[in-house]
């Protein structure tokens, strides 16, 4: 369903805010995106 709500990525510069342990972050990597650094507060999801 994410994938539908989604523009094409390709070549797109993407920050993924409160990404967790970076599932998104490596779909939209997967996708095409030319970057996608990752941020969230918690350095346990981080790790």
């Amino acid at each position: 369903m994410m994938r539908a709500l989604l523009p094409v990525l390709r070549g797109k510069r993407i920050v993924d805010l409160g990404c967790g342990m970076g599932w998104a972050s490596r779909f939209m990597c997967d996708e095409g995106a030319a970057s996608v650094p990752g941020l969230d507060l918690s350095q346990t999801m981080i790790a």
